[in-house]
Order: C-alpha cells, then structure tokens, then sequence
C-alpha cells in the first residue's frame, strides 16, 4: 500500500503545517510507503517508527529560520527516505545544526539532495545504513572552522557510503570510533578533509576524489584501513597533502593518483602501511616521514615532476595537524589505537620509479643497476612546508641526485614506469 500524505491522491497543491505532515507520518502503518508530492513543507520532522518516505520530484523540506532541531530526525530503525529536497539546519547545538540525523539502524537514505546547511548528515550510533546518491552542499562563504561536515559517522558500524557529491564543507565524510565503513564513488571539493577517519578499523575507500581540499584523506589513530583506485587533486593552500597518516597500523593506499599537493604523502607513526602502485606527481613534496614507521613499505609507485621527493628531517604531530585542527574532531582525547614509540624509523622503498633517478639499466630488465640516493641533510627542512606550492616544477630533486654523501633510499629503483 501507497499513502499519498494520507490521503491517497496525488496531488501537487497540498499546503501542510509541520504539524500536519508530521501527523501524516506518525499515523502511517509499519512499512507503509508516504509519497510526498511537488511542493515546499516546513522540516524539524521526526521518524519514530518502521516507514519509507517518498519525495516526489519537486518535494522539499526546509528549515525554519531561526529555529532548533535537525530539518529531519530519524529516530527508528527500518526506515527509508528516498528523492527529497532538504533545505537549511537548525541552530543551536551541533545536533541542531545537521540537515539529516539517524539515530537507528537498518536505514537507506538515496537520492537526497541537501543544501545550504552547517552539516549534511550524522550518522549517530546506528548499524547498517546505507547512503547513496545524495549532493551535499555546505555554506561556500564561511571558512572551514565555520562549516560542519557533510556526512558524519559516530560510533557506526556496516555503514555504505557511495554515490556523495559533497561541497564546500569541513570534512567531506567524517567517521570517528566506526568499523566496517565502505565508502564508493564519492567526490568531495572545497573542503578541510576530503576523508578524515579517526579511532575506527577495517574501512576501505574506493574511486574517492578530491579537489580543493586541505588533506585528501587523512587517517588518524586508526587501522586496517585500505584507500584505493582514488584521485586526490589540486590541494587547497600550501599546507595541502594528499594523504596525511598520524599513529595508523595495516593502512594501505593502492593505485591512487596524488598530484599537485604541497605534500603528496605524509606519514607520522605509522606501522606496516602498504603504498602500491600509486601516482605520485606534480606535488611540492613527494613523501614526509617522522616518528616509527616499521613495516611500512612503499612498492611499485610512480614518482614524476615532484619538486623534491622527500622533505627533511622529522615533523612533529603539532607540525602535521596542528595548523588545521578544530573542533570537529582532530583534538579528541582518547585511549591511542596505535600508543606513539622514541623510535624514528623511514619506510622501507623498493621497485619505485623516480624521474630524478639518474642511474643505468644495462641489462634492460626494468631495474636500475645503482640504488636511487638522496641526501636527506640537503633538502630543505620543510615540515611546515608554508611555502612549498610556488615551486612547483623546479629542477630540486634532480640536482639533489649530484649532492655527495647521498643515502640509498630504494635499492631497486625501476628504470621505466610500471603503468
């Protein structure tokens, strides 16, 4: 059975107040589907049982200015919203200040679009939820302190992001104390973090891309993550990178494109990381390092036209994300997933493409017959890297290659791309 606002007509001229609608919903049986027609009805609407909300094309929800509450609250599990038009959050507490929260599991929330909100969606201690196809976009004229995120995930598990356009937000997806999150197909511009995972385990992020962001993905205190087939692009300021990794264990990031960032890849305490088969190009910095990172292992990766392929000696943490932190989650005191060491170890290289290589092949086999070196004492010492982007395209890391006293960073590097 179809309710169509409870009365069982199709119709596009229905003016309801919020108390109407929200009558509507709350008489609908368990499971009922509630077709809402074109037109634009007052939000701060709560979902307290078993329904599938339908929006026709043309149905929107807006906020009332002003005014608290989130524009819609699901409070059931078993509950599907699908093709509606949300306008404007409430004020107040951060609750407050989302578009969409969902406070049961077993919930689809498809084909949504949201706009002109602090915070998109929020994701509140629930299981099995599946987002798919909504835009996103936040307040374009407010810096990223000012802005909330676009999808929020707090102590979730089994959750199915895919199909997101998100725009000018904080961070684009943003889950802290989560396990089990897929997230597939996604796009995020004009952001903070374009993917910022913190406490969670056994994530995987698959065709994610970046624009304009300050990180591409950043990953804190985390594990067994695994970042893949992506595109992280054209960072936003010079403190860009395109993936930021702080005290991480099992995160790998296999066949991704990092290209015209400050940094390409920065890594502060992180154990046996996998990096495989990634495009690293046209970044101020190729790779940063500090801290321990035993067992992490950067193999068969593309490094092209970077204006020097490792920066110098060890950042700090505050030197990595102190200068982005804010409150929406990088200063959260809890119990460390991966307790920080006095060990100050690099990640092992092998089998990488340098084009500043200037060795010889002469067996032709694809592998250098000399170690690729580079003299870590020479480069510049540019943790902060406040000025990296405006030299993008210079001869560094070639010249570096001429410095003597070099140290061997990959024993075999290839001597031709491997894609």
């Amino acid at each position: 059975m179809v309710l169509i606002l409870g009365l069982g007509i199709a119709s596009t001229a229905w003016s309801l107040s919020p108390d109407d609608l929200q009558g509507l919903i709350d008489r609908a049986p368990n499971g009922q589907t509630v077709v809402i027609p074109a037109g634009t009805y007052q939000g701060e609407l709560l979902v307290r049982h078993p329904v599938i909300l339908r929006g026709q094309p043309g149905a929107k929800l807006v906020h009332t200015p002003g005014t608290g509450d989130p524009t819609l609250w699901i409070q059931s599990s078993d509950v599907t919203v699908q093709g509606l038009e949300i306008q404007g959050s409430g004020e107040g507490t951060r609750r407050d200040h989302t578009a969409v929260i969902v406070t049961g599991s077993r919930v689809n929330l498809s084909g949504l679009r949201i706009e002109q909100v602090w915070s998109g969606v929020w994701l509140d201690h629930c299981d099995d939820v599946s987002v798919n196809n909504l835009s996103i976009s936040g307040l374009k004229d407010f810096p990223f302190w000012q802005r909330g995120e676009g999808v929020r995930v707090t102590q979730g598990k089994n959750i199915r992001i895919q199909g997101l356009r998100l725009r000018s937000v904080a961070d684009g997806i943003y889950a802290e104390r989560s396990a089990a999150l897929s997230v597939n197909d996604c796009f995020v511009q004009d952001g903070r973090y374009g993917l910022h995972v913190m406490f969670s385990s056994e994530g995987e992020a698959s065709r994610f891309e970046t624009s304009q962001t300050v990180v591409g993905v950043m990953v804190m205190e985390s594990s067994q993550w695994t970042i893949r087939d992506s595109r992280l692009v054209d960072g936003y300021r010079t403190g860009s990178a395109g993936v930021r990794e702080v005290r991480t264990k099992e995160v790998g990031v296999f066949r991704t494109q990092i290209a015209r960032q400050a940094s390409g890849i920065e890594l502060l305490d992180v154990r046996d990381g996998r990096f495989q088969g990634n495009q690293i190009s046209e970044n101020g910095i190729a790779w940063t390092w500090g801290g321990d990172n035993s067992g992490t292992v950067a193999r068969d990766n593309v490094h092209r036209g970077n204006l020097m392929d490792f920066a110098g000696q060890e950042p700090s943490e505050k030197a990595l994300v102190g200068t982005d932190a804010h409150h929406h989650g990088a200063v959260v005191k809890l119990t460390p997933t991966v307790a920080p060491t006095t060990l100050h170890t690099r990640p092992q290289f092998d089998r990488n493409y340098w084009d500043s290589w200037t060795g010889t092949d002469l067996d032709q086999d694809g592998m250098g017959d000399t170690p690729y070196r580079f003299d870590l004492d020479w480069a510049v010492r540019a943790a902060t890297r406040p000025w990296a982007g405006i030299f993008l395209g210079s001869p560094w890391s070639q010249w570096s290659q001429s410095v003597p006293g070099g140290l061997v960073i990959d024993e075999h590097p290839r001597s031709r791309q491997v894609f």
